[in-house]
């Protein structure tokens, strides 16, 4: 499968979108993005709004550690080019229930997360 370049990608004048506004009172947003693709139109929608946003990196699902940084790198990648702040929120961390997974596969346990 080949990988999503949104560097490649350029914000296209044919596309509508609609002018985003913040509530009242608020001046700048932060972001949650688990990856790029997910998040990117939304940044582009931001950015031609004239908001001034940063993105915070957050995903503990994403697994393995390859993939993690792949999205991740993405992100940075975004953030760069259009100069947007990007706040990492932690060191990869695969979340509790795939630890489980992995440490007992074969157990008939219900997990919780």
């Amino acid at each position: 499968m080949k990988r999503l370049d949104l560097n490649s990608i350029t914000m296209s004048s044919k596309l509508e979108r609609q002018k985003l506004t913040l509530p009242v009172g608020h001046d700048k947003l932060l972001l949650r993005s688990c990856c790029a693709p997910c998040s990117g139109e939304v940044m582009e929608t931001l950015i031609e709004s004239d908001i001034d946003f940063s993105i915070f990196f957050y995903n503990p699902n994403i697994h393995p550690v390859k993939e993690y940084l792949i999205r991740k790198e993405e992100n940075i990648r975004f953030a760069e080019k259009h100069n947007i702040p990007f706040i990492d929120c932690e060191p990869y961390r695969v979340c509790r229930r795939v630890n489980i997974l992995r440490d007992y596969p074969y157990d008939k346990i219900k997990i919780h997360p």
